[in-house]
């Protein structure tokens, strides 16, 4: 019996040593683990982790130029934190990885943004970068969703012209990649712009009609959440006032930014008698399918209608009659937007710029004086 109880006792001491021992190599397997086997963290880990660009924290790390001294410290003290060390060449392949654009805009096929497409793509190609073209249909969700894949996979900015609804606004609050919208004017968002001055493009084109004698002038609007669209009316309704001629319900007209949808207005504007000696009209492309639908119904421009546009596009110039057509200034918008995202690239902390282009009418065939109309106003 005693020999028994000696034999289970031995037993357990044996069994309880084991555990110990087991939990002990455990503990050392962790440690060693811990010391010599860390998580290896990249450039885009620290980035994310941090809220930056790759491109600031490889400027911190390197201790170049364009990072603020209080976000280079907090690089560096993160870094030294994780036990972060770059290694150069896959520093450079990430660095490489993240020199791509996005460029957000409503439809290619509108002249206006093929051309600041252009210049954009060129301008960033110039100086290291590619550039993504999405293409939104001006649809809000589709919008949202190329934002989210941008911050996603941390682009090195973004160039976007957008809806103006309150959807679009919170996520640009969310954005952590460097943003900067062209031609739309989004009183919530505190980032950089490149605008042109619309309202004084609507008061301009207006002005020219009022100038050549028309008194009853009517407006195509464009889509109603865009603020160049609104700022171009104010600007026609302010020039209207200023002359104290009537602006009649029946003389607005919306319409979508399509050479087809300019052709169903002009089909809708034919079936109306009593109609405006003038028109503006949201952009060349509408205006084109415009004023050749108006030919074809037998009003002659500009004996009978005059017509303004607005983009000054090539195709201006290669209708049925050349457009009159105030100048969007696309060289320059493109440009001073790819400089402006640029500077944010290098220096995120930098306080934002809002840069306003002025317009320029180009007067071509498409105006002239209204026709005599006996016994009207």
């Amino acid at each position: 019996m005693d020999i028994m109880k000696y034999i289970n006792y031995a037993v357990h001491a044996v069994s309880r040593r084991r555990r110990i021992l087991k939990n002990r190599i455990l503990s050392y397997k962790q440690d060693f683990e811990d010391k010599y086997m860390a998580r290896k963290y990249t450039i885009t880990d620290v980035a994310a982790d941090l809220g930056v660009s790759c491109s600031t924290v490889s400027r911190a790390l390197s201790n170049s130029p364009g990072v603020s001294e209080k976000v280079r410290d907090r690089i560096m003290e993160y870094a030294r934190e994780i036990g972060y060390e770059p290694n150069s060449k896959s520093h450079q392949k990430e660095e490489e990885g993240n020199r791509v654009i996005a460029l957000i805009i409503g439809d290619i096929r509108n002249p206006f943004y093929g051309e600041l497409a252009f210049h954009i793509q060129k301008n960033f190609n110039e100086n290291g970068y590619m550039v993504m073209l999405f293409n939104t249909e001006y649809c809000v969700d589709k919008e949202i969703e190329f934002l989210q894949l941008c911050r996603k996979y941390r682009f090195a900015g973004v160039i976007m012209m957008t809806t103006q609804v309150e959807k679009v606004n919170a996520e640009l609050e969310k954005m952590d990649v460097p943003v900067v919208l062209v031609n739309r004017n989004l009183n919530s968002f505190q980032g950089d712009m490149v605008l042109l001055d619309n309202f004084k493009a609507g008061y301009e084109a207006t002005m020219h009609l009022i100038d050549l004698g028309h008194r009853r002038i009517g407006f195509v609007k464009g889509h109603t959440s865009s603020s160049a669209s609104r700022q171009r009316y104010e600007g026609y309704c302010q020039a209207m006032k200023n002359y104290g001629l009537e602006i009649l319900d029946k003389d607005i007209y919306y319409s979508e930014m399509k050479i087809e949808s300019g052709e169903k207005l002009g089909e809708a504007f034919l079936k109306n008698e009593d109609r405006p000696t003038g028109m503006i009209v949201v952009n060349d492309s509408t205006a084109l399918g415009f004023m050749s639908r108006c030919i074809s119904g037998g009003i002659q421009i500009p004996e009978e209608l005059s017509i303004v546009s607005f983009d000054n596009t090539i195709f201006a110039q290669w209708g049925k009659v050349p457009l009159t057509s105030v100048e969007q200034n696309v060289v320059e918008m493109g440009e001073r937007s790819v400089q402006m995202l640029l500077k944010r690239i290098e220096n995120p902390e930098k306080e934002a710029e809002r840069i306003i282009l002025k317009p320029m009418l180009i007067i071509r065939e498409s105006t002239g004086k209204p026709p005599h109309r006996s016994g009207k106003k």
